[in-house]
């Protein structure tokens, strides 16, 4: 992105609203995590401030450990090392939608479902 900037009249100025608005983005997705992780684990609405401030510092230190490596294999193993296991229950989630969707049309056909 940078290397296109680059190319443009006003770099500098360019350069700068550019990181203000990764920086932006960066801080806007991560407390959007922060919320619905908190919203999880407490099972309210509108979670605790405490929690959410527990939780925001957490996934902060851990971003900031992992951009301090410097190493993007560790980035990669560690992304690996979590999604791995919501793969598989996201397998399981579609194998149970598509089973349910197979009941309901058969309760359907048979004509118990009004609608």
């Amino acid at each position: 992105m940078f290397a296109t900037i680059g190319h443009l009249p006003l770099t500098p100025i360019l350069a700068i609203a550019v990181l203000f608005l990764i920086g932006g983005f960066f801080l806007t997705s991560a407390n959007g995590a922060a919320m619905a992780l908190c919203m999880c684990v407490s099972g309210e609405e509108e979670p605790n401030k405490h929690i959410r401030v527990f939780w925001e510092v957490a996934l902060g230190v851990i971003g900031a450990v992992l951009a301090a490596t410097g190493s993007l294999n560790v980035i990669q193993t560690a992304s690996i090392a979590t999604a791995f296991p919501l793969m598989i229950l996201l397998i399981v989630l579609v194998f149970g939608t598509f089973r349910g969707l197979g009941r309901y049309k058969e309760k359907e056909l048979d004509g118990e479902v009004g609608g």
